[in-house]
């Protein structure tokens, strides 16, 4: 985790994962080419980030059918320092830097084009100013490609939504 592995370090972990996982998917009895992808917060945009920049998984990007992002708010990093500057000193300066080419080339929404995974389901926390903003942000940039998102706000705290996610 950060700082003692950078984002870039953690994507290229995701990225072998999956390999490894789909390497290993008839010992494990499921089918390599329906993998679906989700994250809570940091999660949200690391799987963000490897289902819309094929450089992190290359031909392997096909194999990913859906990505579910629980409450993250890390889609388009140069924003986000921008509008939020204490959780950006926080939380995303010792992630991401201060850099502005960095933080666009971490940014999910920066590959929202195409080639990225055809479905999306974006979960996002009412109760944070950020969430909303950010979650619609790259639902907005991934339809513009013809992706397919749905949008799910809760009215739960960004803790609740990871605690209880699959509970009810």
């Amino acid at each position: 985790l950060v700082p003692g592995a950078s984002v870039e370090d953690e994507a290229r972990d995701v990225a072998a994962g999956i390999r490894a996982i789909r390497a290993q998917a008839t010992r494990l009895g499921f089918d390599p080419e329906r993998i679906l992808l989700m994250g809570h917060s940091a999660g949200a945009h690391l799987a963000a980030l490897i289902s819309s920049d094929a450089q992190w998984l290359g031909a392997d990007l096909g194999a990913i059918k859906g990505t579910l992002l629980l409450d993250g708010a890390g889609y388009d990093v140069p924003r986000q320092m921008r509008d939020a500057p204490f959780l950006a000193q926080r939380l995303y300066v010792p992630a991401f830097g201060t850099d502005v080419a960095r933080q666009t080339a971490l940014s999910p929404i920066t590959y929202a084009a195409a080639p990225n995974v055809p479905d999306w389901l974006i979960v996002y926390s009412t109760q944070r100013h950020d969430s909303p903003g950010q979650a619609r942000g790259l639902g907005e940039a991934l339809t513009r490609a013809h992706t397919a998102v749905t949008y799910a706000p809760i009215d739960a705290s960004h803790g609740d939504i990871n605690r209880q996610f699959g509970t009810e």
